[in-house]
């Protein structure tokens, strides 16, 4: 089979993923008008464990668990506190302060995120490109917050801060999880199952009341389960393994945030507001500069040095 018929079948998968990614939004906010945020993240987690054991079965992967190495294991453990844990219930506390739209659009400025702590980490000089690409994320943020009158916060600020804080959550996921030699089904199932009993010691210790859904948030929470932390990882990372390389695919991922601004006014009838729209094109435009800024700008010195 060519690279070509590959790159189609992974182009067919990432798009499958990118839309169950642009449909979330809407489904943690009609989730969390019948829950609060921690009964939400227990029930999704639930849904999402359910999802994992069906295909985990299907596809005979239950026997690879045995040879994880303790140290892979561990890396596995502390992610799962990461991800679902802390990222999701800071998250849907943002969900539950904010509306839809601005939520998922401040959550995603994680790529940037992602860029400097691994520049940080690694103790490498933050090129030009990143720092142009984190004042047009920050310049979009702010635009977002205030509603297109900078530094006039119109928004509850706990959520703006939580949803800009979860993408740092979710960054430090990403870095710690790149050092597993875990399958990545087989991660995700060991980090679900230890944000589950991270859920329920959170639950004990502050002695919460989990709630029984409604109809809605049952729904919302099985959707959210499956389709945000399980269908749409599979299709992600099948396609990422028929793709020829990864960029084939990699700019999918800038049409869900749009996609999903679809959902959140059409579903939620939740007027998508100017300034929204300004602040992600300028997130988005802040990720591709993060992205591919550095060998745009080498084309360009190239081309004013002839």
């Amino acid at each position: 089979m060519s690279n070509d018929t590959y790159d189609s079948r992974a182009k067919i998968l990432a798009i499958g993923a990118v839309l169950c990614w642009s449909t979330v939004a809407t489904a943690f906010k009609l989730g969390l008008e019948g829950l609060s945020p921690i009964s939400f993240l227990f029930y999704v987690i639930i849904s999402s464990i359910i999802f994992l054991c069906v295909f985990i079965t299907l596809t005979d992967r239950w026997k690879g668990f045995k040879n994880i190495k303790f140290s892979d294991f561990l890396v596995a453990v502390l992610s799962g506190l990461l991800n679902p844990f802390a990222y999701y219930l800071i998250l849907f506390e943002a969900y539950d302060r904010l509306p839809a739209q601005v939520a998922q659009t401040l959550n995603y400025t994680w790529p940037i995120v992602l860029v400097l702590m691994s520049a940080f980490i690694n103790k490498r000089k933050v090129a030009k490109n990143v720092i142009w690409g984190l004042l047009l994320g920050f310049l979009g943020v702010m635009f977002i917050a205030s509603r297109g009158h900078i530094f006039v916060l119109s928004f509850d600020g706990v959520g703006v801060f939580l949803a800009v804080f979860s993408s740092l959550v979710w960054a430090t996921y990403w870095i710690i999880s790149k050092s597993s030699k875990v399958e990545p089904v087989r991660f995700l199932f060991i980090n679900q199952v230890v944000g589950l009993l991270a859920t329920l010691l959170w639950i004990t210790v502050f002695d919460i009341k989990i709630a029984i859904p409604n109809t809605q948030s049952a729904l919302a929470t099985i959707y959210s389960g499956w389709f945000e932390m399980g269908i749409a990882f599979v299709l992600w990372i099948t396609a990422l393994r028929y793709a020829s390389k990864p960029e084939k695919i990699s700019h999918f991922i800038f049409f869900a945030p749009f996609l999903s601004l679809f959902f959140i006014r059409f579903i939620l009838s939740e007027p998508i507001m100017f300034s929204t729209l300004v602040g992600l094109v300028l997130i988005i435009s802040g990720v591709l500069i993060v992205e591919y800024g550095s060998d745009v700008f080498k084309k360009i010195r190239k081309k004013l040095s002839v």
